[in-house]
Parts: structure tokens; sequence; C-alpha cells
């Protein structure tokens, strides 16, 4: 372990905000404000609300300020869903993000300009997303909207996330960003009547970094105030927190929001305020530009007149408010803005979906993977012993997407589907057990357009009517029955006539186990299937998407029997999908030990955990842990699967199941990720972005809000977790070697460089993800035990090595002094620390700072 010194003299005062984006709203606060002073006392009002009021004689459209894309644009029709946010932080890839908010934002668009009533709740271009609350209680039910628990982690998450849902045009935006809760929203239960005390540092230094990032380093364009209060005054008229932090010192320029309804709450919850009047013009005069609460608006005449407010005020505000949808391009012709143009064939597109995959892919985090009873480390399979997986558990067979999701555009992946998809190409055994009697599409594995079985799937004519008149217009191999087509069908299979065809499916069906099998379709207008030469069911309605028929056969393992599916649509969205229950026993005696290995996905879900619903502990469920241990004693190659919003406390597994993965909400690709991870198609490379304590009983007071030198996050958490902050492991490993710093006596750009050499000295490619912690030599209680102060991803195939170099600005390691009312970075000695999670450091280095 390399340790070295080096001096640096530094001015110690740090001063912060930016008026580095303040150029792209000259143009639209001028317009904005031009507009402004063409209106009504009346017409200001009612553009002052969430339900923003047309103007038509000055080409001011109705407005509604609500739309979410937290992970996907959600609640508008069908639409990619990526990864949950805490998935995303896992993978500390801030440039995976972007370009995933670049595809939200190309589908937000696409949609709303193809929509007929584009300005209505979830069709708009003003997107309440990203979640920027520090996840500082893992008992906390939105811990899965947030990038964890560390402010710096989360600060450049928000700045990706912001930058790709708002485009790089410096004129005009793609979407409008709102960051959200500002701020310290972090409980559910007392959301909307608590104002927590909350210390100053402990606000500046890790509730609103996040914020200042996305403000100064993104220049997001919106950002919604929480319900909750601090320090005694809800954060919707907090003045301090909304202009003299965010506008004065920050440099915002966009617009302030509040959450949906907490207007009302100001006075009716917090009991702040003697009626809703004098909310609205505390709520103006301290900062809000839109108060998110539908016929609000109407309060602002009174107020004025009463004295508590002046038209003034409500000009300033309502200039901000109307320069983000200038920005958006909504006062002008729909032409002038570049982001119009986006084609509706982008949504869904193979391209979006991949990206999601590739979200999954790195946000799954390997926590554990010891050697089993063997000797052997279970994971990644071997596909060479293991003949039968088992796949168990409450979400086996489930998608699960998370709170705040949309309608995927494809059928969301399940671990069950990904796992059976991977198996077939092994011939390995895939059981669904004791995780009840579930439909599933038939694979393609068992299906062939020829007796031989040497291709796999089932011949496709498709015909331009749905009474199989003339000649095919398409004949291709299909890979299996199991299609939803959206509308418009060139956009997503070109093969296809439209708006009306149909198509015959033959060929032959062969069964992976002998045993009865309930086989059944489900279609959109009529399906009928005929199995062995006979007719089993069939319903050639026209009808919405429904049963057709289900039939229960006597299949013999590897017999090919001829199988022919006819359907028809007659417009509008087409389904067809042809599923089977398989034979499975879920007596784990029937199972050879030696050759079987079990899959258990378990943990939380949205009904579990969620919105306005926080938990009292962190332990899985009595049946899930019965479960665990039924499989782990009997089978030596054992996986439990994590599957949830955020840190579980899984302990009879840590201590004895081989191999934990959490997989969080990895999105609608995410069955294909996990299967991708487990079967070694790719090497885990996902940290934890959380800290997985071992009880709750460790934990602070949940409504207690101090951080420092209070237990809180890894910074100040002195026993032992589950599993460390930045934690993951990979299949292949990493040697961290040779740090150097910088030579120089003097920096004048107030940085510390530094460099390293990562060798992959493993036998697979893989990324491994470096952290750079700072902790003070001789810091007190209320000084970090370390903090993140930079990260970064690094491909590396086996036997390379590659020199990774850092800069790391000084003002990163500034604290906030209350008494100077500014950022300084003390005089002492530091400890910089590389590693690859928060207890796992490779290689430290000693920094001195003098002041000047």
């Amino acid at each position: 372990m390399l340790y070295r010194k080096i001096i640096i003299t530094v001015i110690v005062s740090i001063s912060f905000g930016s008026t580095l984006h303040a150029d792209n709203w000259v143009w639209a606060r001028k317009r904005a404000a031009d507009l402004v002073s063409k209106m009504s006392l009346d017409e200001k009002a009612g553009l002052m609300d969430r339900l923003s009021k047309p103007v038509q004689r000055l080409g001011i459209p109705e407005h509604d300020w609500w739309n979410e894309a937290l992970h996907g644009v959600a609640r508008n029709g069908r639409a990619t869903q990526f990864p949950q946010s805490i998935c995303m932080a896992a993978t500390w890839n801030p440039e995976l993000i972007r370009q995933m908010t670049s595809a939200i934002g190309d589908e937000a668009r696409a949609k709303h300009h193809s929509a007929p009533n584009r300005n209505k709740r979830y069709q708009g271009l003003t997107i309440w997303s990203p979640t920027i609350n520090m996840a500082r209680d893992p008992r906390w039910g939105r811990t899965e909207e947030t990038y964890g628990e560390d402010p710096y982690l989360t600060g450049r998450m928000a700045v990706a996330f912001v930058k790709g849902l708002q485009g790089n045009d410096p004129k005009w935006l793609k979407t409008a960003a709102t960051v959200k809760h500002f701020v310290a929203n972090n409980s559910e239960y007392n959301r909307l009547t608590a104002a927590y005390p909350v210390p100053e540092r402990d606000l500046r230094e890790y509730y609103l970094p996040a914020f200042r990032a996305a403000v100064e380093d993104a220049d997001v364009s919106s950002i919604m105030t929480a319900y909750n209060g601090i320090n005694g005054i809800p954060c919707s008229v907090n003045k301090w927190l909304l202009t003299d932090v965010l506008k004065n010192t920050w440099g915002f320029n966009g617009a302030v929001v509040t959450d949906a309804g907490a207007g009302h709450r100001v006075f009716s919850a917090h009991h702040f305020t003697k009626s809703h009047v004098e909310s609205v013009a505390m709520m103006i005069k301290a900062g809000v530009d839109n108060i998110s609460d539908p016929g609000f608006g109407k309060y602002i005449k009174p107020a004025i007149k009463q004295g508590l407010l002046t038209e003034a005020d409500v000009d300033k505000a309502l200039t901000r408010n109307l320069a983000v949808r200038a920005r958006l391009g909504q006062f002008d012709n729909p032409g002038a803005c570049p982001y119009s143009k986006i084609p509706i064939s982008v949504v869904g597109c193979k391209e979006h979906r991949n990206i999601a995959r590739e979200i999954a892919r790195q946000g799954i985090v390997l926590l554990k993977n010891t050697p089993d009873k063997t000797g052997a480390k279970v994971l990644p399979i071997d596909t060479d012993k293991v003949k039968t997986i088992l796949v168990g558990g409450p979400y086996a067979d489930i998608a699960q997407l998370g709170i705040y999701s949309g309608t995927p555009t494809v059928k969301p992946i399940s671990p069950l589907d990904g796992i059976r998809e991977l198996a077939a190409r092994h011939n390995i055994r895939v059981v669904c057990w004791n995780a009840g009697q579930s439909f599933s599409a038939i694979p393609k594995t068992m299906l062939s357009p020829a007796e031989t079985g040497k291709i796999q799937g089932l011949q496709a004519d498709y015909f331009d009517n749905e009474n199989f008149n003339g000649k095919p217009v398409t004949k291709r191999v299909d890979t299996s029955v199991d299609y939803h087509w959206p509308k418009p069908l060139k956009n997503v299979d070109p093969d296809i006539p439209q708006p009306v065809f149909a198509v015959r499916w033959t060929g032959f069906l062969k069964a992976p186990v002998s045993g009865e099998y309930t086989i059944r379709g489900r279609a959109d207008d009529g399906m009928r299937v005929w199995l062995n030469g006979k007719q089993v069911f069939g319903n050639w309605d026209k009808k919405a998407v429904r049963e057709v028929g289900r039939v229960k056969v006597t299949l013999e393992a590897g017999k090919q029997y001829p199988i022919k599916v006819e359907y028809f649509d007659i417009g509008g969205e087409a389904e067809a999908h042809l599923e089977w229950i398989v034979p499975q026993s879920n007596n784990l005696a029937d199972y050879d030990p030696a050759t079987t290995l079990a899959v258990y996905v378990c943990g939380s879900s949205p009904k579990l955990l969620r919105e306005s619903h926080d938990r009292k502990d962190l332990k899985l469920r009595k049946f899930e842990e019965d479960d665990i241990r039924k499989l782990t004693e009997r089978f030596p190659m054992t996986a439990v699967v994590l599957n949830g919003g955020g840190a579980l406390a899984p302990l009879w597994a840590a201590e004895h199941t081989p191999a934990i993965l959490d997989a969080w909400y990895p999105g609608q690709e995410g069955g294909t990720a996990l299967a991708e991870l487990l079967f070694g198609v790719i090497s885990p490379s996902g940290k934890l972005p959380v800290t997985f304590y071992r009880s709750v009983k460790d934990l602070p007071d949940f409504g207690d809000y101090k951080v420092a030198g209070n237990g809180r996050t890894y910074m100040y958490f002195e026993k032992k977790p589950l599993w460390p902050f930045g934690h993951g492991l990979s299949y292949t490993t990493f040697e961290y070697s040779e740090l150097k710093l910088s030579d120089d006596d003097y920096n004048t750009d107030e940085t510390v460089k530094l460099k390293f050499k990562l060798s992959n000295t493993g036998k697979m490619p893989g990324d491994e993800v470096i952290q750079i912690y700072l902790r003070r030599k001789d810091g007190g209680a209320d000084w970090p035990i370390r903090k993140l102060i930079a990260f970064r991803r690094v491909s590396l195939a086996p036997g390379k090595t590659r020199t990774v170099k850092f800069k790391l600005p000084l003002k990163d390691w500034a604290r906030w002094n209350i008494e100077q009312q500014n950022w300084i970075t003390e005089p002492g000695d530091y400890i910089l620390e590389v590693g690859s999670s928060s207890a796992d450091i490779r290689l430290t280095a000693e920094v001195k700072v003098d002041e000047d």
C-alpha cells in the first residue's frame, strides 16, 4: 500500500453559486415578461396554478404542469420502462443515465406531439422527475425513487438525469426536468404535517448538495418544494430556502413549483397560515412560481386586495413560470423547436430497450458469492454441472417495475422468463418451484417449423385480410406466439399488413418433461388452436384481449406434436399469446442436489413499501426465510435474488446461502439481464448506493433528521453493516497499485491530482467502479468517518492494466462554516482512500492542507 504526503496551499474560503447558464434564459425571460405585460390580473391568476388556463389572444395554450418520468414516461400509454432509480444509482454510471434520460425525453416529446390532447395531465413536457432526496434511512417508503444515501453520488446522477431529459440545445428544452422534493423529504408517515428540525450544517452538507449540483451543473429548469417543512417552516413558504439559497446564492434560473396539493396543506395540514389566501401570498413572496393546486390562482386577487401581495410579486413569479414554457416552444410555431420533429417511432425502439437492459446489467449487485458445500462457487452457473434450475419465490414470475411506472412497450421480462430463455440454450430444465402455477409463453426451444427440430420457432404466414384469402403477404419463422403489437404496426413490425391482418402459425411442439400440461390462448380479436390434428379450443370473435380458451393435455417428453394456431386482428392494438403451465413438483426430494441449482426471488414490492407507506423493519417475511432455509439446506447450489426498492436484512441467508444478488426493480428488460449475470454472460459490476444494515436497532430514531455524528449512513455509522456502501462483487479480480500524487507544491487550480494503475487479474472481462473517499486524519465526532469525493467506472479485459487519473477539486473537501456562513476547506491532515467500496480501501495517501 503506497503512502505519500504532499503539502497543498489553498485559499481557505470557497464561494459557490453560478451564473454560467443565465444566458440560456435571457430571451425566454424577455419573451415571458412581454406576455405578462399584456395580461389582465385575471389572466395572470389563471396561469399561476397547475392547471394553467389558456390565453388565446396571446397564443398561450392551456398547460397541466404534471407529468411523470421517474424511470420512463409514465401514465401516458406505452413507453420504455427503465430500471428504477435505485438500480440506476447502483450502476455508478452517470453517462449511461444521461443516455437513458435522453431516450425518455425523446419518447416524451414524441408522445406529446402525437397526442390529441397534448396539454392534459401526463401528456405535457414539464416532467416531475427526478427524485433526489437523500435515502438517509432504509425504512423510508420512497427509497427506490432515489439515488442512495450519498450526496455526491446523488448529485452526479441528478446532473446526468437533468441533462439528458432537457437536451443539449442552448435555446430550447427537450423537456423541463423538475428535481424534487426540496428539501429533506425522507419519511412518509408524517410528511404532510412535520417541519423537521435539521441543523444548518446537515442541510448544507447532506440534504442540499444534490439540488445545488442540479442547479449549478445542469441548469435544471424546475424545482419542486416538499410537503414537509424544515425548522418549523413549511418548505413551500420558506423564503430562506427558495429565494436566499436557491435563487440568490445558487443562481437558479427556472421555476419553483409546489408538490401536488402542497399549497392547501400550508393552511390545512401545517396550520402555518390563517387562510388559503394568506398561504398563496406567502408562497409567491417566498419564491414559488407555480402552485400545484388546481384553482388556487383564484386566491391571488383577494391576497392583493388584502395587501398581502402585490401585482409586481405575481409578475415576477409568472415571468419565471412562462420562461420555462417558452423554452419548451409552447408559444411558437411547433416547427421552431427542433425537438418537435422527434418521430413516434422512437417509443420503445430497440436502442431504448438496449439501454434499459444495460442499466439492469450494470445495476444488479452481487452481494455474496462464496464457495458452496462442495467447495465451488455457485455463480456463474456451471452449465456442465447444472441440469435443473428451480426458480421460486414470490417475485420469480413477476417483472416488478416499481412505483411511478408506465406501461412497457413490450412484455416485461421476469426473472423466470430470463432464466428460461438462457437455460434452454444449455438444455437445462427450469422448474417454477413454490411460486404458484403460472402461465408462461411456450418458448421457441419447444417449437419448430419442421419435424426435424433443427430450426426453432413456427412457420408464420401473414395475410392482409381476416379470412386468409389469397396468398400470404409475408412468410417468415416467428420465435413464438407471444406478441403485443401496439399501433401503428409499421413502427414495430413492418412485415405485418395493416390495419387488418391474419396469421397462421404451423409447426411442431415438444415437451421438456412428461406429464399433464395446461395450454391456453390469449388474444385481442380471434384465435384458435389445433394440436395433433384436432382443434382444442378457439374463439373467433372481435373482442378485446382475453382468454380465448384452454385445454389440459398429456404430453410425452421429447415427442413432436403437430400444432397450428390461427389469429386475426381487425385494427388497433393486436395481441396473440400461446401459453402453458409445465408439470412440476414442489417436493424438493424429487430433485438431485448434485445437479440442481435453486434460485429464490424475494424481497419487497410496492404493496409493502411505497409513497405514503414506510416500513418498520428490514427483515424478510417469515415464509421467505423458511423457503430460503429449505432450499439452502437441500441444495449446495442456491442463490437468493433480492427484488425491491431498498436495503434489506436477510440475516440467515447472508450467513448460510452461498450466493446473493440484489436486482432492485430492474425494468422491463431486467429478467434478461439477471439471467445473463447468473450464467456468466457478463460479470456483475453493480455497487451498493446504500448501506445494508443488520437491523433497525442499529439506527437512530426514524424521525431524527440529524446526520453528522448521529450514526446515519456510511459516513457516520460505526458498527459493522451487513454489506457496506459501495460494495459489489465481480466474477473477475482487480488489483490497484502505484498510487501517485501531483508533485506540485502549489496548485493554482485548487485541485489534487492523483493517478494509479488498475489491473484485471482475473479470467473474465469486467467493470470496476473505482471509489475515492476523503477522511480527516484528526477529525472530530462531527467529521465523517469518510466521504465519497470521486468515482469512475472502468472496463478492463483480462490481463490488461490501465493508468487511471483523477483531478480532485478542493472545493469538494469544504465544510459549511456556521459562523462565517461560507464554505471553508479547513487546514489539516487528510487521507485520500482509493478502493472498491467504503470498506474495501486498496490505496491511501496523505494530503496536508495549509492556510494561505
